[in-house]
């Protein structure tokens, strides 16, 4: 949660553009462990996070890819499923642990 950026997204790091993929990969993990960590910041975390998701894809018409690094390789790539495969997860996830409004 620390990561997070004020816009309510994650990126690669701390202070790092939000991106859906990045933002999506942390949503999961906060909310599936919501069950277990009954915590306000968590909660919090997760409806910032879902409101990004929204605006970044456009209300879901929009998923545009950020670069992906393979860093050993020194090579990027975009791969275009990733933000809306992960963005979907994410707000099921979400759903799921009653947390996605």
């Amino acid at each position: 949660m620390a990561a997070q950026n004020a816009d309510g997204g994650w990126g690669a790091g701390p202070s790092v553009a939000s991106s859906i993929e990045e933002s999506a990969v942390a949503m999961s993990g906060l909310a599936s462990a919501h069950p277990f960590c009954e915590r306000l910041a968590v909660v919090t975390a997760v409806a910032n996070g879902v409101a990004w998701l929204k605006t970044a894809t456009r209300d879901g018409h929009q998923f545009p890819a950020a670069p992906v690094g393979l860093y050993f390789a020194r090579l990027w790539y975009s791969e275009e499923l990733y933000p809306l495969i992960f963005a979907a997860g994410a707000l099921e996830t979400a759903r799921a642990a009653g947390l996605n409004s």
